[in-house]
């Protein structure tokens, strides 16, 4: 199965992860990964040029970037500022950058399908190579959208976008819930869970002495908050809770960088007990989830956790986090807990500042408990964010492409037991 894989992310192979303090292994990077493993899966991705250490070829995986950085970096901060004007242009002009690089793929290639993922971008630029090569469409959108909601007029534009796709996949259910809400056929709607690569996040036999290298007290409980240190995280209610915060036994470590970086280093310059340690590279955050107690506020959706707490979970960590999604669009719904092991292995608490210091609190209070499942933690996350996930995309993509499933090599390391 040969596949014409289109998305905006720009692909590098630096070692600093997506949210400077987790999120590692995007869809995309973990496709790469999957397809050098298995015997009959090649794909082309167009992507974004990136500024250094671009992925080599293989012979199952191809390169094809075009070079539009520097306007989407330009067009990109407008956006954030909410601009829409910078939206539209952005959307408009790098679909065109990608559609013009997929055809010229598409003249010299037999492809089974096109595979987008991503956003709108992706999705845009998915469409129209769809009408101009008649290829099945395999849309895969890592955001959950609340179209049910919007004006009729939005509604409808989403329902004819979201009907382009052969098969709509998302992160999680909730973008099939939108989706059929609105008229696409929920028999073309799929949810799949990212998976990480659970050979390099892994418990390691040192605890003890990751514990010394990174200065963590005897009997002290460690908390790491690994990510965006942005309010999307609740890390501006976080540094609320843990402002003139006396708790004897804790140690708080920031990994990540953001907007809110400002005010985690100003209470961690007045508290020994609260350190910045700003943007970790694979290895760092590995040996952190060893060291470490618990993982602590990671992103989680109303049915679907970030990658920063799937890692953490893959090495053996023990996860305590919000009751309320972290998504914006969905804001004040409650997570399900049992996505994560919850209760006996992760537990939620109210992203409010009295939730916060009671979460840290009763953390303390089970810090013997929390090291004693590491085992049973290490366990769930292989059953539910391994490579399961990976054969089970292939198989959505193989189905609406019209072709058998690709298996893996038989030297490879694809075992969910691993």
């Amino acid at each position: 199965m040969r596949l014409l894989v289109l998305t905006r992310q720009m692909l590098t192979q630096a070692v600093l992860p997506v949210d400077k303090g987790g999120g590692t292994d995007t869809f995309v990077s973990a496709f790469m990964r999957l397809a050098n493993q298995m015997e009959n899966l090649q794909l082309d991705i167009v992507a974004l040029e990136p500024p250094d250490r671009p992925f080599a070829d293989t012979s199952n995986v191809r390169m094809h970037y075009y070079r539009a950085r520097r306007l989407h970096d330009l067009l990109w901060t407008f956006r954030e500022g909410k601009n829409p004007l910078a939206n539209a242009v952005l959307t408009v002009g790098m679909a065109c950058f990608i559609v013009r690089t997929a055809l010229r793929l598409a003249r010299s290639h037999r492809y089974d399908a096109i595979y987008v993922i991503g956003g709108p971008i992706a999705g845009v630029s998915g469409i129209a190579v769809k009408w101009l090569t008649h290829l099945p469409l395999v849309m895969h959108f890592q955001y959950t959208y609340h179209f049910r909601s919007a004006p009729a007029p939005v509604r409808m534009l989403a329902a004819a976008f979201y009907r382009q796709a052969d098969a709509l996949i998302g992160n999680c259910k909730m973008l099939g819930t939108d989706a059929t809400a609105i008229g696409m056929p929920a028999s073309r709607c799929f949810a799949v869970t990212n998976w990480v690569d659970q050979a390099y996040f892994r418990p390691l036999p040192n605890r003890e002495e990751l514990r010394a290298k990174w200065n963590i007290p005897a009997g002290a409980t460690a908390f790491l908050f690994g990510g965006r240190l942005c309010p999307t995280k609740h890390v501006d209610r976080i540094v609320d809770a843990l402002r003139d915060l006396e708790t004897p036994e804790m140690l708080f470590l920031f990994a990540g960088e953001g907007v809110v970086e400002p005010d985690v280093r100003s209470i961690a310059d007045n508290n020994p007990a609260i350190r910045l340690l700003g943007t970790r590279g694979r290895d760092d955050l590995v040996e952190l989830h060893n060291a470490c107690d618990v993982q602590f506020w990671g992103s989680v959706d109303v049915d679907y956790p970030g990658l920063v707490v799937m890692e953490a979970m893959s090495s053996g960590m023990p996860v305590v986090t919000s009751d309320e999604t972290m998504n914006a669009l969905y804001a004040g719904e409650r997570v399900d807990g049992t996505m994560i092991g919850a209760p006996r292995l992760a537990r939620l608490y109210p992203p409010t500042r009295q939730g916060i210091r009671r979460a840290i609190a009763e953390t303390v209070r089970r810090r013997a408990e929390l090291a004693a499942v590491r085992p049973e933690v290490r366990a769930f996350a292989l059953r539910h964010f391994g490579i399961s996930n990976a054969l089970k995309l292939v198989t959505i993509i193989a189905q609406a492409a019209g072709c058998e499933r690709p298996v893996a090599a038989p030297s490879t390391m694809l075992s969910t037991s691993q």
